[in-house]
């Protein structure tokens, strides 16, 4: 990011082209973000306040394909916790336990026949120290080891739903999976992590991002500021166009809506 003393003034591209822009938008982690700016644009309290922060946990992604419809599941979220005990997210620390998994059948969402292949997707939240021993691997080549483990959390995923789900059993076609080292890579975000910064009571309010900093024309969007979340995300998105257009302007719109 280009910064003229306390303003945006667009971004370099990796190729070395400048791309001039009146408004700079940010839709990555926090600590991304600060590693883009130039030193002096930011305060090196909010620097090390960003890369200090706790992050957020990461996830094992779960994809079904099913030969029948998942209507145990239907049009719903499903929340499956093996303990009463909610003191944290409880993620997993190995293969063959299953604290907590979230499970949703896209497929099941909309008029019956409206789509042609029965999905699941499920969530789990999954312990970085995991996957970390082949964060400075590439995908390609990662050793026996990683792709046995990957396997085995699938595994045990998988048995945990067919076990709430006895009549899906025998109609799984296929099943993929990933884990926190494919959301640092395609997303950018330390150690996977899924809403950016943990969210707590230490590290919401002033000890949060702010979705805007000292440098102007220049807005924060994403999980990682605010809120969590598709609301977190939309509400994120909202405040960057109120910056654009005026908040004013859509209160307004939303008043006539």
């Amino acid at each position: 990011m280009n910064v003229d003393g306390r303003e945006a003034t667009g971004v370099t591209l990796s190729t070395g082209e400048v791309v001039p822009a009146d408004l700079v938008v940010a839709n990555v982690h926090p600590r991304i973000l600060v590693d883009l700016l130039p030193e002096g644009a930011v305060r090196p309290a909010y620097r090390h306040r960003v890369r200090d922060a706790q992050l957020g946990v990461g996830h094992l992604g779960v994809y079904l394909e099913l030969d029948v419809p998942a209507r145990g599941i239907g049009n719903a979220n499903v929340y499956r916790l093996a303990s009463w005990d909610l003191g944290g997210e409880m993620p997993l620390t190995r293969p063959g336990e299953v604290p907590l998994y979230y499970a949703g059948a896209p497929g099941e969402h909309g008029p019956e026949g409206r789509h042609h292949h029965h999905t699941v997707l499920m969530v789990l939240p999954l312990d970085w120290a995991l996957v970390a021993p082949w964060a400075d691997t590439r995908e390609e080549d990662r050793p026996a080891a990683y792709r046995e483990l990957k396997q085995a959390l699938l595994d045990s995923a998988v048995e945990a739903l067919l076990a709430d789900f006895p009549e899906l059993r025998g109609h799984v076609v296929r099943a993929e999976a990933s884990t926190p080292l494919s959301t640092a890579k395609y997303v950018r975000s330390p150690q996977g992590a899924m809403y950016g910064h943990y969210h707590s009571v230490a590290q919401m309010g002033r000890y949060r991002p702010a979705q805007g900093t000292r440098v102007r024309n220049l807005v924060l969007v994403g999980q990682g500021v605010g809120f969590p979340g598709i609301l977190g995300v939309t509400l994120s998105a909202y405040h960057a166009a109120g910056y654009v257009v005026g908040r004013e302007t859509l209160i307004e719109e939303l008043r006539g809506a």
